[in-house]
Formats: C-alpha cells, structure tokens, sequence
C-alpha cells in the first residue's frame, strides 16, 4: 500500500511504503485455542452447542422465560438461583444433562441460569446480542473470565462484533 506522509520539518510531502501485513493485528488467540478454554469451563459444551441453536421465537420465549429469574450472588461472586414454578413449565421441560452427567438441566432458561458467566463468555463469542444484553441486565459481571483470562470483551473483540462490544462497554467492561 502506498501513501504520502507530511513532515512538518522538511515542509514536504514524503511518500511511504507500508506492508499490507504490517497492517493486520493477528489474534493473540487462536479460534480453537478460545474453544477449547470455553468448552471447559462448567457447562461448557452444553452451552456451546445449545446457544447457537436460539433463535427467533425460541430464542425470544428463552428471554422471557429468564426475565423472571433471579440471580443472587454470594461472598463468592458465584450466583445462587430463585426459580419461579408452575404447572406449565414443568409440561414443557426438555431434560438435557450436563456432558459430565452432571446436575440434569431442564430448559435453555435453566442453562442460562445455572450457567451464566459460561453464557457470557460464550455468547460473547458466538455473537448472540440479545443473550449478552440479558444476561447483563440480570447482573452477571462484564469482568467474568475464562481460565486464561479473556473476558466477554475480549472474546467479542476477537469476533468484531461491534454491537457486544459496544453493549459491554455500556456495562462497565475495561
């Protein structure tokens, strides 16, 4: 790429070179190196192959199942869960189990619940806004990170995903 330059010490216009490569931040991660952390942390796996399946009317009934849960945090900034119950939730509970048989969890709500710094990062990363936007307007810390320490500003810098980005940043992410 070529390009002019002024150098106010000479009163002129100079030309210049650049390397186009020059140019081009490379990651400091590599995709699968991110994949790999996120798909070990709690719930990794589930919440990579259940959150990219959300979307549309799902996706919406998800959020407006999750607006009416309450995420209570402890000394230890771990969030403890207040489900409401019904009749019908219990009708349309889908069983899905932890990969590590661990704890069954019984919507995509639940998941978002039991799990919400795993759907941080991982949202963050696969690009889903209206997953991030809930999630922090439900108070899960913009500052959660993974166990290299990338956090969700990170993971959707990674991605320029401008819109997460710019919602993290509305939340307080450095």
């Amino acid at each position: 790429m070529s390009g002019r330059a002024y150098s106010k010490s000479e009163d002129s216009l100079e030309s210049f070179e650049r390397d186009d490569e020059s140019m081009t931040q490379k990651q400091p991660w590599s995709k699968e190196e991110i994949e790999v952390a996120l798909s070990n942390l709690p719930g990794g796996n589930i919440v990579s192959s259940l959150i990219p399946t959300l979307h549309g009317d799902t996706l919406q009934k998800v959020l407006e199942e999750f607006q009416c849960v309450t995420l209570k945090k402890n000394e230890n900034h771990k969030h403890n869960v207040s489900l409401p119950t019904s009749a019908d939730e219990i009708k349309q509970n889908t069983t899905l189990v932890d990969e590590n048989g661990a704890m069954p969890i019984t919507t995509a709500r639940q998941l978002l619940v039991e799990w919400p710094d795993t759907c941080l990062l991982i949202s963050s990363w696969l690009g889903h806004v209206e997953i991030v936007k809930a999630l922090l307007e439900k108070g899960v810390p913009v500052s959660t990170s993974d166990t290299d320490g990338r956090t969700p500003l990170h993971l959707a810098a990674c991605t320029t995903s401008t819109e997460i980005v710019e919602e993290l940043l509305k939340h307080g992410a450095a």
